[in-house]
């Protein structure tokens, strides 16, 4: 459980995630739903350039949230919108919704591909 000491600074690294640091998380979030990758050392690069003096407090609490979350697409979906925006999260139930489709019907890896590579590139527009 977070303490509220915790809880005050995940709410302040909330606040100052750029445009370029949601796209980052999200991402890595795509690469770790969707594709399987192991996505630790991203995570921490990205804390340790963007959130040095609270690096552990940081990465404590997004590996709990990958443990936590897991592989579920409801509960990323929830965790998207609340940390990165309502557009993230509509991105990621497009993306969640194809995935689905894809994984019910004969698509090769290569369309699986191009579906993950439109789906990024939403997030350029």
């Amino acid at each position: 459980m977070v303490n509220l000491i915790e809880k005050e600074i995940i709410d302040e690294v909330k606040l100052s995630l750029t445009k370029s640091d949601k796209v980052y998380l999200f991402n890595i979030i795509m690469d770790y739903v969707f594709r399987g990758k192991d996505v630790r050392r991203k995570m921490e690069i990205f804390v340790e350039s963007k959130f040095y003096h609270i690096r552990n407090i940081v990465l404590d609490w997004l590996i709990t949230s990958f443990d936590e979350n897991g592989q579920n697409y409801e509960t990323w979906r929830e965790w998207i919108e609340e940390y990165l925006g309502k557009d993230f999260a509509d991105r990621f139930r497009r993306k969640a919704k194809l995935s689905s489709l894809s994984s019910n019907s004969n698509t090769t890896n290569g369309d699986k591909k191009e579906v993950y590579i439109s789906c990024r590139a939403d997030l350029r527009t």
